[in-house]
């Protein structure tokens, strides 16, 4: 029996470590960008969730 691991087409969310490999940055860039506010997370229970919008906000910049 698999495990099944939802993809961000399938939930609209990113954890940490599968969105680190797409922005070409490293996990602690990932959790410090988090700290800082820079990009938007909600949390679920234990885990840190990233909506897609958030990402596209993040890569736009500053307004």
């Amino acid at each position: 029996m698999s495990v099944h691991n939802p993809s961000q087409h399938e939930s609209g969310s990113y954890r940490p470590l599968q969105l680190a490999p797409i922005l070409g940055i490293g996990r602690s860039t990932i959790y410090k960008l988090l700290r800082a506010g820079k990009i938007r997370s909600v949390k679920a229970g234990r885990c840190t969730l990233i909506p897609a919008d958030a990402v596209t906000e993040f890569l736009q910049g500053p307004k």
